[in-house]
């Protein structure tokens, strides 16, 4: 679903730049909100895929099926800041 949403996202910004080009100002906004919604799901899905192991990370006996990918993912945490990592089951 979220490829969806990152291709209407981007036609937006498209529409926004070639009237923007035309002179059009007032589709700055068809710029900015796209950008800004694009950002926050690059961001996310960097986070959420993110898989830093390092001291202190303790396997959790929570296991789930990305709904994306298919993938088996393990929780990972860390007991003192409570910090949760996400990396692929073997």
């Amino acid at each position: 679903m979220k490829k969806w949403v990152v291709v209407a996202l981007a036609g937006l910004m498209s529409i926004g730049v070639a009237l923007a080009l035309l002179g059009q100002l007032s589709a700055v906004h068809l710029l900015l909100i796209p950008g800004l919604l694009l950002l926050a799901i690059v961001w996310e899905r960097s986070t959420y895929r993110q898989s830093l192991r390092g001291d202190g990370l303790v396997k959790t006996d929570e296991v789930f099926e990305d709904p994306e990918t298919g993938r088996r993912m393990r929780v990972m945490e860390n007991p003192l800041t409570g910090d949760r990592y996400y990396e692929e089951e073997k």
